[in-house]
């Protein structure tokens, strides 16, 4: 799922520490919010929010959605940082969109994301900044796992539907949801994550532009 540039780590290892106070939300919750009421996570910059919990920080990055258009589906910029004792393990079924009314969606799935989106490379270049604020959060301190779930057409990397984060490990890359029929641009979402037979559900509430 990450992009393999692992080498870039080192580089931005010796980064400041990101600015600005973490707010600490706890606890599992899904919600159904009506339109126009649903509140939305800190941000770390205008596209980035997060959650920074005892279990798990998560960072929600809609820098790339803004950008579709026509697109039956859109990308969704994850990243997941395993701040336990112990390990966590995500799967395509731990993640699942929710609008401001309710309804729930889950990611796509490989198949569907080859034959119908076709921005993805572009996709990966948008990711930079998503990238740098990791860097600086998290420096030299936590260790980055690739996890491969949307490969794109023509790689030779396979499908890989799960991934698991030791204490003090990373994740980033994309998501891929369909596209609601109210569309998706000027809404607030609530991005559900639960691990795999973990007992909790984690949110982090965004808008996208």
């Amino acid at each position: 799922m990450p992009d393999t540039r692992v080498s870039l780590w080192r580089r931005w290892a010796g980064a400041g520490a990101l600015a600005g106070a973490i707010v600490l939300w706890a606890g599992c919750t899904t919600p159904a919010a009506r339109p126009g009421a649903l509140p939305v996570s800190p941000k770390l910059n205008p596209f980035v929010y997060y959650e920074d919990g005892r279990v798990l920080f998560i960072a929600v990055d809609g820098r790339a959605a803004q950008y579709q258009k026509h697109e039956p589906v859109f990308p969704l910029g994850i990243a997941l940082a395993n701040q336990s004792a112990g390990p966590l393990t995500f799967a395509r079924e731990s993640f699942t969109l929710e609008t401001e009314t309710g309804q729930q969606y889950p990611t796509i799935g490989h198949r569907e994301f080859l034959e119908t989106y076709h921005r993805s490379r572009r996709d990966v270049r948008l990711a930079d900044a998503f990238q740098d604020i990791l860097f600086a959060r998290f420096q030299n301190l936590y260790a980055p796992v690739a996890w491969r779930l949307f490969p794109f057409s023509g790689e030779t990397s396979a499908v890989q539907e799960r991934v698991e984060l030791g204490r003090r490990q990373l994740t980033w890359g994309y998501l891929y949801f369909p596209v609601p029929p109210e569309g998706i641009h000027r809404k607030r979402f609530t991005l559900l994550v639960r691990p795999v037979n973990h007992p909790e559900t984690y949110v982090v509430r965004f808008a996208l532009r």
